[in-house]
């Protein structure tokens, strides 16, 4: 039997302004999974990512900026990651929301 998995994930949203702002999260959801979710409303759906999906704006995943993170063995791990993301994201002067 395989482990489960986690995953990190990093979506990208414009504002109503037009400025981008990247959301960091982790799930035991592959990632295109918990996108879907998102852009549905489903589920726990980050509040920042979610208006910016019902204004129209099209959200995507940035997978340059968490795919060599993943797959994650335990929710711990997955979310030492996420908050250690957020940090470095932000450090690195992108616009986080989560990673909390």
């Amino acid at each position: 039997m395989n482990p489960r998995h986690y995953y990190v994930y990093v979506i990208e949203a414009v504002d109503k302004r037009g400025s981008r702002i990247f959301y960091v999260g982790q799930s035991a959801l592959r990632p295109e999974e918990r996108l879907s979710q998102h852009a549905e409303g489903k589920r726990y759906c980050a509040t920042c990512v979610t208006k910016y999906h019902v204004h129209g704006k099209k959200l995507k995943l940035r997978w340059d900026l968490f795919s060599q993170y993943n797959p994650l063995l335990s929710r711990d791990q997955a979310e030492r990651v996420e908050r250690w993301l957020a940090k470095k994201l932000r450090a690195r002067g992108y616009n986080v929301r989560g990673g909390t």
